[in-house]
């Protein structure tokens, strides 16, 4: 059994969103496994990027601001998960005044396959 005290582990700001770790492959015996929270505050955007090969799962517990995949708009509610796969280009801006969090579950994850991108 793993138990994770999310409250233990800090944020890591990023440049329009933070992150935080909650659960790593190495802690699970699942290389390249990552579960973590993402977080949005009122006025940032994620800028548009992709990965080569990691895939990211969200879920969306509340409010999911506003998402750009493949210069498509997505309209997420609550409770809706949404599948990035490799090479998606994607974005998320906050237009809101309360913080967006959400939960991603990432798999391939390796190294240096952060791109930005000119589209989203």
């Amino acid at each position: 059994m793993i138990h994770v005290h999310s409250g233990e582990t800090p944020w890591t700001e990023r440049p329009g969103y933070s992150k935080k770790p909650l659960v790593t492959g190495d802690q699970i015996g699942a290389p390249g496994t990552l579960v973590q929270l993402l977080r949005i505050r009122p006025g940032e955007v994620a800028d548009s990027h992709f990965h080569k090969g990691c895939t990211e799962v969200f879920y969306f517990p509340g409010e999911a601001g506003e998402w750009t995949v493949n210069g498509q708009k997505v309209h997420i509610q609550t409770g809706d998960v949404l599948v990035i796969q490799p090479g998606d280009h994607h974005t998320v801006r906050n237009s809101g005044t309360e913080d967006v969090v959400y939960i991603a579950f990432k798999v391939n994850v390796v190294e240096d396959d952060y791109f930005e991108s000119k589209q989203a």
